[in-house]
């Protein structure tokens, strides 16, 4: 990671950050509502047994359209990508757990998750539900793995369990690390959406926690696919038999 929970970013630096931040929200939302008229994604069940698939899951208030600059930005490295839209979009994140389990049956694997923050705990609950998908790699961007203290201030029940020390989170720990999954979280110490500092580290998981960079700036982030498209690498190249 880059400094500490106490990194200190100078006056220019603090200015980039949140002109970038805004940026991206306003190309987040402005992609989201466009969702309906993207290409409809390939079907799984039609790749071969032994061919990788690099599914890429958004986060709260989100769809598939939010990844678009993030896919181009693997797909330009050799990563091919599906992206799923999370469904019910008002339900539990148990409920999105069990729709994504659908949308990735028959898959053969092996597939490896990529994550922007909600999203990354309904995969982390995924695993724990739906054991015999064939998951390698879960890499998490901005999830609040410890929870966050905003979620205190929005309702609903994905929200709720998204709390510091929720019934859910704790749940969700309990069991320790995903078996077999390869697994890296992604923060930053200056994530506006996921605090107090630090909240996107996963004990299971190793961690990169990068600075300047903000919540949603991370779907938006060179660094941040740098990081991501060589660990896929690194563990498809672990995947291949010798």
């Amino acid at each position: 990671g880059e400094g500490g929970p106490d990194a200190h970013l100078g006056f220019a630096a603090r200015l980039r950050l949140v002109a970038r931040e805004l940026l991206a929200m306003w190309r987040n939302y402005a992609l989201v509502p466009f969702e309906p008229w993207l290409a409809r994604e390939p079907d799984l069940r039609t790749r071969g047994p032994g061919e990788p698939t690099i599914v890429l899951v958004h986060g709260i208030l989100c769809n598939r359209a939010s990844w678009q600059w993030f896919r181009r930005a693997l797909a330009r490295r050799g990563h091919a990508t599906y992206a799923v839209n999370l469904e019910p979009a008002l339900g539990s994140l148990d409920a999105m757990a069990d729709g994504l389990a659908r949308a990735l049956e028959g898959a053969r694997g092996p597939l490896y998750l990529v994550a922007h923050s909600m999203g990354g705990l309904v995969c982390r609950r995924l695993l724990q539900r739906h054991p015999a998908l064939p998951v390698a790699g879960l890499a998490t961007l901005g999830t609040p793995h410890a929870g966050s203290l905003q979620a205190r201030l929005a309702f609903g029940e994905a929200v709720r369990s998204m709390r510091r020390r929720s019934p859910w989170l704790l749940a969700l720990d309990a069991p320790g690390a995903p078996r077999g999954v390869h697994c890296l979280a992604v923060g930053s110490w200056h994530d506006e959406l996921v605090s107090p500092a630090g909240s996107c580290r996963w004990a299971c998981a190793d961690n990169v926690v990068l600075a300047g960079v903000g919540h949603v700036d991370l779907l938006w982030s060179p660094r941040v696919v740098d990081e991501v498209a060589q660990r896929l690498e690194r563990w498809r190249a672990d995947e291949t038999p010798a």
